[in-house]
């Protein structure tokens, strides 16, 4: 079974999810997973802000999607309020949903791996202590965004200009953790995580039933 899914998330600094999303469809029981970040700009009018609009664009541009993940950072909503806002705003596109939400933003998804954050910071070898949060807590940090950037600069042990183009520099920084991230990681004991694993094998499960056409008597 190939999947083909679109991905709609917050703004394209999140789209580094694709390959993680394609790689978890896999190992749930797709042969192969192709994830899309529709760019809505190319549409003759493109979309407000508005979730159901976004969404309904986006499978306008790629009508042969199977299925849809939808990025919306919990924050201060929490996940039941972000569910059913994107539950809501997906059904009228009539495709199987998955909600990728992080708590509270997808940076306390980043905070777990010690050395891939010394590496990203340029000092793989480096001895200071980060003081990361456990993966069963991390839900719990108000601010992740702050907190990887202040973990990042401690990793890097740089000081005076280096240190300043290295806060100039965290969106690079941001995105390259975002690559680094391993299915196989700390990650997997977030709870949040965990949800989308489940809420993902379940999507997996369901469009392989409705593909497969029961035998001629």
């Amino acid at each position: 079974m190939n999947v083909r899914f679109l991905l709609v998330s917050e703004g394209t600094s999140d789209e580094g999810l694709l390959p993680h999303l394609e790689e978890l469809c896999v190992r749930l029981g797709a042969n192969e997973a192709t994830g899309i970040a529709p760019d809505l700009a190319r549409l003759p009018r493109p979309p407000g802000r508005r979730m159901q609009d976004r969404l309904a664009a986006a499978v306008a541009l790629e009508p042969q999607a199977d299925l849809l993940f939808v990025h919306r950072d919990a924050n201060t909503a929490g996940t039941a309020a972000r569910r059913q806002e994107i539950e809501k705003a997906a059904a009228p596109t009539g495709l199987p949903v998955v909600p990728v939400i992080p708590v509270r933003a997808l940076e306390a998804w980043l905070l777990l791996d010690e050395q891939s954050i010394r590496e990203v910071a340029g000092n793989p070898r480096g001895t200071v202590p980060l003081g990361l949060p456990e993966p069963r807590r991390v839900e719990r940090v108000v601010k992740p965004k702050a907190l990887l950037r202040e973990v990042i600069a401690t990793a890097s042990e740089a000081s005076g200009r280096r240190l300043a183009r290295l806060h100039r520099s965290f969106p690079q920084a941001r995105a390259q953790r975002l690559s680094r991230l391993s299915l196989d990681g700390p990650v997997a004991g977030v709870p949040g995580w965990q949800v989308l694993v489940h809420d993902t094998r379940e999507a997996i499960e369901a469009l392989r039933r409705g593909m497969v056409r029961p035998q001629e008597p």
